[in-house]
């Protein structure tokens, strides 16, 4: 079997490449635009994507590792494992579109409130770090199913005639420094959940879902930075870990900002305004894009 050669880097693609990559993204938000968000959409259609809302919790988590599953596979198959974890890049970039089209952590705050659910506020916050983990248990299945296409895509290498227009990804399953990428993973956590404290300092859905996105990308491309990884994995273990530090310290931390002690849709703190389905798959997709930037910004000479 032929060396695998390392990752190549995302502001140098070629032209068929380029349409791969637009033509994944396309699959992943048609799905979730049509099917998906019939999958997703909560009973009430301005209300939000929370498992505290729905009946059947297991039956939704299935049908989203279904939709998950599908768009990954395709998506890896289409780029033919040339960019590390695009599969899980495109599945959550796919998610994005219900999540952006429905309402946010506002909204389900007062939902859970005013009802006969929660007798106080402080016991919210240890119900979403539980939806967190069984969100984190869809994204880890999704992680697996890429892992292990990326991986067999690899191994069906029989020429270098293939290797032509880019050069492939060495997958996680190849020699990987262990040390290496739980610095990254412990980094990436502690920088995301900076980050992203200070950008979501707005009660706007789209605010919130830039800071997400943006303060992960920028956490895994610092920590990639650090401590250098051949595999976007150990950036996006960190994103479970930002949702329950801020879930946790809420929890330990409960009460509103002075002045706003009865007002059932603010937030305690910046943290608190991502719903646990917006900090596993938007922070996801940033984590990925933040390591993809950080190889460019490494090898991008090797390309000039």
């Amino acid at each position: 079997m032929m060396e695998i050669s390392e990752p190549y880097i995302i502001g140098h693609l070629s032209w068929s490449a380029r349409l791969r990559f637009t033509l994944g993204l396309a699959i992943s938000l048609a799905l979730f635009g049509s099917i998906g968000m019939n999958v997703l959409r909560p009973w009430d259609p301005l209300g939000a994507i929370s498992l505290l809302l729905v009946d059947s919790k297991a039956a939704l988590m299935l049908r989203l590792v279904g939709m998950l599953i599908a768009c990954g596979i395709l998506s890896t198959i289409i780029m033919s494992a040339r960019l590390p974890f695009f599969g899980v890049f495109s599945a959550c970039v796919g998610v994005a579109w219900p999540i952006i089209k429905t309402a946010g952590m506002d909204y389900l705050m007062v939902r859970l409130q005013v009802g006969k659910e929660f007798e106080n506020a402080q016991i919210l916050w240890a119900y979403l770090a539980f939806e967190t983990i069984l969100w984190s248990i869809v994204l880890f299945i999704l992680l697996a199913v890429v892992l292990v296409i990326e991986d067999w895509l690899n191994k069906s290498i029989e020429s270098e005639k293939s290797l032509q227009e880019q050069p492939r990804i060495k997958t996680i399953f190849a020699k990987e420094n262990i040390f290496n990428g739980i610095v990254s993973t412990i980094s990436t956590a502690i920088f995301g959940t900076i980050f992203i404290a200070i950008l979501a300092a707005s009660q706007s859905k789209g605010q919130i879902v830039f800071a997400v996105f943006a303060g992960m990308l920028l956490a895994g491309m610092i920590s990639e930075q650090i401590s250098p990884t051949n595999h976007p994995v150990w950036q996006v273990l960190a994103v479970p870990i930002v949702a329950l530090i801020a879930y946790g310290y809420t929890w330990l931390h409960p009460d509103r900002p002075p002045g706003f002690e009865a007002v059932l849709h603010i937030a305690p703190n910046n943290l608190a305004r991502v719903l646990p389905i917006e900090y596993i798959f938007i922070g996801a997709a940033g984590a990925v894009m933040g390591v993809w930037y950080s190889y460019r910004l490494r090898h991008s000479k090797d390309y000039e």
